[in-house]
């Protein structure tokens, strides 16, 4: 499933694909479909943390990430 939002460098994103950030943070995208709001069902898992992030807060000029595969 495509998603909404595009990653920093304007490519699209999909459930699945994993994401990194200039630091080199990396998480996987995934869809919460039983959430309201796009900017809820959209989210960031990211690896080694357990932590969960809206995509929509990390694909703008604060996250900077982009799609990696």
């Amino acid at each position: 499933m495509k998603s909404p939002y595009k990653d920093f460098n304007g490519n699209d994103i999909h459930e699945g694909d994993q994401i990194a950030h200039p630091s080199g943070q990396k998480g996987k995208v995934i869809f919460h479909p039983e959430r309201h709001d796009d900017s809820d069902r959209w989210c960031i898992a990211y690896e080694n943390c357990g932590f969960e992030s809206r995509l929509c807060l990390q694909v703008g000029e604060a996250g900077r990430a982009v799609v990696i595969t």
